[in-house]
């Protein structure tokens, strides 16, 4: 039975290290991990420039707010359609308190 036992435990402490090593098998031969590694990199490229898009368009409507003297011009720094949706919200708040 303890020869049962520790089977099963050796098996349980072994199986973390037998996924770690098939996970690190899945690219192939040394080829199939550099086509990996350059995909990586282009995922990675990609993403940072959608990142750096969103974080330009941002910056320029944290400008724009900043320079803003009144409402108009603040409601000209949202993007399309969420000036007209605080408007709508804003009409049917006034008709539920009425």
């Amino acid at each position: 039975m303890k020869k049962i036992s520790f089977f099963i435990f050796a098996v349980i402490l072994s199986a973390p290290v037998f996924a770690q090593q098939q996970n690190g098998q899945q690219g192939g031969p040394q080829g199939g991990q550099g086509q990996n590694q350059q995909q990586f990199q282009e995922h990675k490229q990609k993403m940072l420039e959608r990142m750096n898009d969103r974080l330009e368009k941002i910056q320029n409507r944290i400008n724009c707010v900043q320079q803003a003297q009144n409402r108009q011009a603040l409601k000209a720094c949202l993007p399309q359609g969420q000036g007209n949706q605080n408007n709508q919200n804003n009409q049917r708040n006034k008709q539920d308190d009425e």
